[in-house]
């Protein structure tokens, strides 16, 4: 998953517990980086590491920050162990990056901070365990967020431009989804069914009754882009009686409340916004009915003034003078 650490434990690796080997023995690259876009393929990667290796003696260690940029990593990685001693470290924010690899490697996922941890990030700001309780259910347990100081507007910026990263770069990009919208309505689906057991068929019945048409296989295809990207889990059924596993009704939980906090900040902010624009109208509504009677009020006192002035005799007209 992206922004849970991954690139700072690479440099806590290369910096302090590495701290002994020589720098040039440790290489860091990270593929996302501005100055590196144009490395995206095996050749591009060998051309930039073969200057970087030429006057290099013993033992290198690699750290490869989103290697799934490169079409074809695993050939390097071949490539580097058939020609030094090496140890590389990878990170990827996407699931499937270690389920290609057929080399020997120890995986562990980075998960956000528990409330514990999310705690003792946060310990220097004195608010209650009730309060700290209420914002990590708020805001989630990125760390980054700690240098908001959990001031909601700049946090929910910062976890929709992530939500939105994630969904463009390792969902939509990286598989060539091209309707959008098809992918938004199924993804809404999920979350607003969290939990709870539903087929790609149900999901089909549901997006047909929108006059959307879609096929089976690429809904499940879709909810395991979602799944490779940390997004969703998926929850296999299980049952005593193997059958019943056979069964396709599963259920599909949250990696982290990133989705769901921008999916509920999204729905407020929508809701808000309807509300606001109705109530303008009405505000709208209400003043050019007043100011549409006012003018009319207006319009029958000039009238009523101009025909009391033709109609009135002089009399009358002298005796309001002198009385004034």
């Amino acid at each position: 998953m992206r922004r849970v650490g991954k690139s700072s434990l690479l440099h806590i690796i290369k910096d302090e517990i590495l701290k002994d080997v020589a720098d040039e023995n440790k290489i860091y690259i990270n593929f996302e980086a501005t100055n590196l876009l144009s490395i995206n393929n095996v050749n591009s990667l060998l051309e930039y590491l073969k200057p970087l290796l030429e006057d290099v003696k013993g033992k290198v260690y690699f750290f490869f920050d989103e290697i799934q940029v490169i079409d074809g990593w695993e050939q390097v990685i071949s490539d580097l162990k058939h020609n030094r001693d090496y140890d590389i470290f990878l990170t990827s924010s996407n699931k499937k990056l270690i389920s290609s690899l057929s080399e020997k490697y120890v995986e562990f996922e980075i998960q956000p901070f528990t409330f514990s941890e999310f705690k003792k990030a946060f310990e220097n700001m004195e608010l209650s365990k009730e309060n700290l309780f209420y914002k990590f259910i708020q805001l989630g347990g990125l760390p980054f967020l700690k240098y908001f100081d959990l001031d909601e507007t700049p946090s929910f910026e910062y976890l929709n431009d992530i939500y939105n990263t994630v969904l463009v770069k390792d969902v939509l990009q990286y598989n060539n989804i091209r309707d959008v919208d098809l992918f938004n309505h199924i993804f809404s689906y999920v979350l607003t069914n969290i939990g709870q057991s539903f087929s790609a068929s149900s999901i089909k019945t549901y997006l047909k009754n929108k006059n959307k048409n879609i096929s089976v296989d690429t809904i499940l295809n879709y909810l395991e882009y979602c799944n490779i990207a940390f997004l969703i889990k998926k929850v296999p059924r299980y049952d005593i009686t193997s059958k019943k596993t056979l069964k396709v009704d599963e259920k599909y939980y949250l990696w982290h409340t990133l989705a769901i906090i921008i999916f509920i900040h999204q729905s407020i902010v929508l809701t808000f916004l309807v509300k606001f624009k109705i109530q303008h109208l009405k505000i709208r509504f209400k003043y050019k009915l007043w100011n549409q009677k006012a003018k009319i009020l207006l319009l029958s006192q000039q009238v009523k003034k101009k025909a009391v002035k033709q109609c009135s005799p002089p009399i009358l007209q002298y005796n309001a003078k002198k009385c004034n």
